[in-house]
């Protein structure tokens, strides 16, 4: 008796033997084996967008809701409404010496500084805690002050508090961003700081910082979208973009230059520009590059890349390494 054996199935045997490099798809899923790692994409998740600035922000801590915006804080709990703008900061004796405290209200009154917040560079909510990381700005947009703040969202009234400084100030902009992320019991973010600019890491137990720096300098720093790693992106005079990379264990360099315009940034260090209706794949390790098709949906995966086509019912899936050369195919027969 024969037994046939399914298409996918017949397909992926038909990969490299060698290196078992394989891809199949089914009902919205590619699953894939690429230089012994596996993976999985789901053809109808969204790509992660490039860093923005929003006029909003909001978060949900159980019944407690924080929202940041242009006229500060507003936190809201069964009921009970408090907003803040934090107005009271720059004039704390607990925080700044009276000549300090005298300075920045002369500085007020002269129309160079608000007292009031002005932005937010990034949040993160751990458990029943909001932590933000707060900025004050002068009426020509720099900043000049800065602070890590804490929300304790299990009072009846959520109340805020001082608990530290970044070791070096943000490169947000605008109203509300996100340039903060948690990386165990630390919040860490890309800042700029006397030495330069990298990654600064605040300790949530006692306030102590460290700085890991990067480079002499960056226009702009943030982190890849969904991850850990941070990028920045700088315009030249003869009009190309320049795309810097820096990850744990191969340290900052800036990788890619192009024309066109910059569509997306995705770990491990895949960047996108988009030229007309093409976009065009470059690898920040390798350096390799490659257009995808037109109507074709792709996502960046350990060890390469995968990409389908067309984008919303696949009838071929292409796995390429991070040299984007061929490792496996999936065709619909």
């Amino acid at each position: 008796m024969v037994f046939m054996l399914p298409v996918a199935v017949l397909v992926a045997a038909q990969q490299n033997a060698m290196t078992q490099d394989s891809v199949t798809y089914r009902d919205g899923l590619i699953s894939v084996v690429l230089a012994e790692q596996r993976s999985q994409v789901r053809i109808a998740d969204r790509l992660p967008e490039l860093p923005r600035t929003v006029s909003r922000q909001m978060f949900q801590l159980g019944a407690t809701k924080v929202t940041f915006d242009k006229d500060g804080l507003l936190i809201e709990k069964n009921g009970w409404k408090g907003r803040s703008r934090l107005a009271s900061v720059p004039t704390s004796d607990v925080l700044f010496t009276p000549e300090i405290i005298a300075e920045h209200r002369a500085m007020a009154n002269r129309g160079e500084i608000s007292l009031n917040v002005s932005a937010m560079n990034g949040a993160v909510a751990v458990d029943d805690k909001l932590y933000m990381w707060l900025r004050w700005e002068r009426k020509t947009g720099e900043s000049w002050l800065e602070g890590v703040f804490e929300l304790d969202a299990s009072l009846e009234q959520p109340t805020t508090k001082f608990i530290g400084k970044m070791p070096g100030n943000s490169f947000a902009t605008g109203v509300a961003n996100d340039r903060l992320r948690l990386d165990g019991e630390e919040l860490i973010a890309p800042v700029r700081a006397q030495e330069g600019w990298g990654l600064g890491r605040f300790k949530l137990a006692d306030g102590t910082t460290t700085f890991e720096k990067a480079a002499s300098q960056a226009k702009d720093a943030f982190f890849v979208p969904g991850s850990k790693m941070m990028a920045t992106v700088r315009g030249t005079s003869y009009g190309t973009t320049i795309v810097g990379l820096w990850g744990p264990g191969f340290g900052y360099r800036e990788t890619i230059e192009s024309r066109g315009t910059l569509a997306g940034i995705y770990e491990p260090g895949i960047v996108v520009f988009r030229f007309g209706g093409t976009d065009v794949v470059s690898h920040g390790q390798t350096g390799a590059k490659m257009a995808i098709p037109k109507g074709a949906g792709f996502r960046a995966i350990p060890g390469g890349l995968v990409y389908w086509e067309p984008n919303a019912n696949p009838k071929r899936v292409t796995v390429v390494d991070r040299s984007f050369i061929n490792r496996a195919t999936w065709a619909a027969q």
